[in-house]
């Protein structure tokens, strides 16, 4: 198609404008892609109809450029905001000075306008030079700077440079056309040189040892959810302190300048805030509840807070925070089978461990535990429980002394008259107590049918046996307990918190007993 003329981009601009076309209409009948037509459309508003009747760039200083990169950098608005506000008219133009920028390239001058700066030469002395390469040490080889502060060109810094590392302060020497006796050095006036240069660096030395003792310091202080924030902490304090060259301190952190300065400006969102505050719950719940993982913070947070957040959330900040669960020690049965059993049922749970109402199927176990000193015998003491597996509350449970039939009978008992019309499933394991004739007898009389696992199937019983888990695991574990006094009042006190306290997944982050009561209200 023919080429579009300035007028008559101006005639389609303002039939827009006014409504009378649109963007997607227009590109239509010019067969070319809307997204031009949507470009006139912004440049005709912010820099008028003139836009059209430019040829080229329009001629930019290296200052402005900066400026528009600042703004953007500084987050002051979009590509396009920033482009508005510098007449800018294209914004992949911005986007090229950017990636410069960010580059450490330097943002020459366009055209004629401005003063030409790091592009124009001049004759410099031996004592410049040595002055120009000492600059470009301590401001880690910014020869952009460089040029800018001593009138030289860019590639007059970089070859300074270039030439001391390569051959020492002879390197620097002018060597071009007839030797003149002033420009000769005694050894006097070389060694001034040389330790002029080492001095730099040395300097330069002295800011890495500062700076990575300070990165150290604050990355064992604080664990920030900020990614890489220990490294902008760092890079301004020592900024601040000892007035070292932004530039290089992010060379040294292994980050861009661009990014330094977007946390520096950054402002503390709502998301932000709201990280800070479960960091810190979760620590609190950590230190109370060594044995919760991330999962089960989570639950803890929304049953108890009414926080609603991801698992995924949870766990970046528990990885941040070094927040780790307590190591699930194997669990060893005290369970004695019968050698001459007078009742032996079958299987009738058979691992269906669901149940859609209370008191539908109950399980049970005895299980061991010790205290004592090592200057004192150690003394055992077990805890026969019943366990339901609708809501998982303990229906009974008794602390003896002794792994006997009183403890297994007086727990059954209490769990009858606790729920005088339950007639439920008991299931347990081939333990001599529940093989007895008398316990048969016992289920008969309540109207319960009896359920056993097989010999050697522990995963028969597997509700009961996670219980005894999750109960050693969460108070008895890693504790030294010296007198039966202080180990039955933890079983107590867990038992309480189990059933009152503890919220759980699978009932929809309810305690046992709040699902429980919530069953009977539906009941």
């Amino acid at each position: 198609m023919d080429k579009i003329s300035p007028e008559e981009k101006i005639q389609w601009v303002e039939k827009i404008i006014q409504n009378k076309e649109s963007i997607h209409s227009v590109a239509s009948k010019l067969g070319i892609h809307h997204t031009t037509v949507d470009k006139w459309v912004r440049n005709y508003t912010s820099l008028g109809q003139e836009v059209f009747f430019r040829k080229g760039w329009t001629k930019r200083t290296s200052a402005e450029k900066e400026a528009a990169v600042l703004d953007y950098l500084y987050g002051k608005g979009s590509l396009r905001d920033i482009c508005d506000k510098h007449k800018i008219t294209d914004t992949r133009q911005l986007r090229k000075w950017i990636m410069k920028y960010n580059g450490h390239e330097e943002l020459k001058d366009s055209g004629t306008g401005g003063t030409p700066i790091m592009t124009k030469g001049r004759k410099t002395t031996f004592d410049e030079r040595v002055e120009i390469v000492q600059y470009c040490i301590n401001q880690n080889h910014n020869y952009a700077e460089a040029a800018e502060k001593f009138s030289i060109s860019y590639q007059q810094a970089r070859n300074y440079t270039v030439k001391y590392k390569a051959k020492g302060v002879e390197g620097l020497r002018d060597r071009r056309g007839k030797r003149k006796s002033q420009d000769e050095m005694n050894e006097l006036e070389k060694l001034r040189a040389e330790v002029k240069i080492l001095r730099a660096e040395k300097e330069r030395a002295k800011m890495e040892i500062s700076f990575l003792k300070k990165l150290e310091e604050i990355e064992e202080a604080k664990l920030s959810l900020i990614r890489h924030e220990h490294i902008y902490q760092a890079i301004k304090e020592e900024h601040e302190k000892h007035n070292y060259p932004i530039l290089t301190l992010c060379k040294l952190g292994g980050i861009s300048r661009a990014a330094y300065y977007k946390w520096f400006n950054h402002e503390e969102t709502a998301n932000d805030k709201l990280n800070q505050k479960l960091a810190d719950k979760l620590e609190q719940l950590h230190e109370k509840h060594p044995d919760m993982g991330y999962r089960r913070l989570n639950d803890k947070l929304r049953h108890d807070d009414s926080i609603l957040v991801n698992d995924k959330r949870i766990l970046r900040i528990c990885r941040k925070k070094q927040i780790k669960s307590n190591l699930k020690y194997r669990y060893d049965g005290c369970t004695r089978p019968s050698k001459n059993p007078a009742f032996i049922a079958e299987n009738i749970l058979n691992r269906d461990f669901t149940a859609e109402h209370p008191n539908e199927k109950w399980v049970t176990d005895v299980t061991e535990f010790k205290y004592g000193t090592m200057f004192d015998n150690v003394h055992k003491l077990y805890l026969s429980a019943i366990l339901d597996l609708c809501d998982h509350r303990p229906v009974a449970y008794v602390i003896g002394d002794s792994n006997n039939n009183t403890l297994v009978f007086e727990t059954f008992d209490m769990a009858v008259a606790a729920n005088p019309d339950a007639h439920p499933i008991f299931h347990s394991d081939r333990g001599y107590q529940y093989t007895s004739r008398t316990f048969h007898q016992k289920l008969e009389a309540a109207g319960m049918t009896q359920s056993m696992s097989r010999v050697a199937h522990c995963t028969d019983n597997g509700p009961m046996e996670g219980f005894w888990g999750i109960l050693k695991r969460e108070m008895y574990y890693k504790q030294k307990f010296h007198t039966r006094e202080e180990l039955v009042r933890a079983i107590t006190e867990y038992m309480d918190y189990y059933t009152n306290g503890r919220p759980q997944r699978g009932l929809g982050i309810l305690t046992p007993m709040e699902f429980y009561e919530k069953q009977l209200l539906a009941a």
